[in-house]
């Protein structure tokens, strides 16, 4: 018997420590950073172009590689110019057209930003055929617009500037309808309106909206119809549902199995003190369940 129990004492601390060795630690993304700050600065011309300007502090936070460079930056619509791409320093940054699903269009920069460290980058583009007739009232004009977003990272600070070329600031209307920011400024500067926004704690996936009405006498082209932007056409899930649900679900599993599993050892046991060598099986195990009745 004693003999028995020693067996029995072994094989459930070797399942304990195998199942404490194996145990689901759940899943974590292999880089994680963050947008410290974003400043995006957007002029509006009279042809209906614009020019966007990004400054974008990046601060890698900890990961598997040792550093990280690339980063999907997007524009507004398919047809756009990059004057020039570089760091805080004026040391010029690699990019490519960006062939990411999540970012159809738009550039993917080669910053090298190393871990526990962050990294600036300076980026300037020209995008036509930006603004469009507003279908509501043939005498204005409109312009959306997003500034970039990061599906695997949150925007701590952002500020958006717009210049608009109109001199009358009760001619100029920001868009309150439901999904669009309104402004925390707007004032009149050489003969343009100044408009600007801020927000602090971007989620991940995050998209600033913001609509401006001018008169459409401020400009000497538009586009018929708003401009379309492919990066609209995806639809973001956050990550961390999946790293919150699939370790929940694996320690679910886990701890269910771990309990059947005891149960039935400490069964086992009491079966054996109770009946000793005389135990056999699933025949006393009947018989003590009549016995209950």
């Amino acid at each position: 018997m004693e003999k028995d129990m020693r067996l029995i004492v072994v094989i459930v601390m070797i399942i304990f420590v195998g199942y404490i060795l194996f145990m689901p630690i759940g899943s974590a993304e292999e880089v994680k950073y963050e947008i410290s700050s974003m400043a995006c600065d957007v002029r509006v011309h009279t042809n209906g172009s614009i020019t966007l300007k990004y400054w974008i502090e990046i601060q890698y936070i900890d990961g598997s590689d040792e550093s990280i460079n690339g980063y999907d930056i997007g524009m507004p619509r398919e047809e756009y110019i990059i004057n020039f791409c570089h760091d805080e320093y004026g040391n010029e940054i690699t990019y490519i057209p960006s062939y990411s699903d999540t970012c159809p269009c738009g550039i993917t920069v080669y910053p090298f930003i190393i871990e526990g460290s962050s990294g600036v980058i300076v980026l300037e583009a020209f995008v036509p055929e930006m603004v469009y007739l507003d279908p509501s009232d043939s005498n204005r004009v409109a312009i959306d617009f997003i500034p970039s977003w990061w599906n695997s990272a949150q925007v701590n600070e952002l500020t958006l500037t717009m210049t608009i070329p109109c001199s009358v600031l009760s001619e100029v209307m920001v868009s309150t309808a439901k999904g669009y920011n309104s402004p925390s400024n707007k004032t009149v500067s050489n003969s343009n309106t100044l408009i600007s926004w801020s927000k602090t704690d971007l989620s991940k996936g995050e998209k600033y909206m913001v609509k401006v009405y001018f008169p459409k006498s401020c400009v000497t082209h538009y586009a018929d119809t708003k401009p379309v932007n492919p990066n609209l056409n995806f639809s973001y899930v956050d990550s961390d549902e999946n790293v919150i649900l699939f370790p929940c679900v694996s320690y679910l599993c886990y701890f269910v199995s771990t309990a059947v599993m005891l149960t039935v050892i400490f069964a086992y046991i009491l079966l054996q003190i109770k009946y000793g060598k005389s135990w056999r099986g699933w025949n006393h195990v009947s018989s003590f369940l009549r016995r209950q009745r």
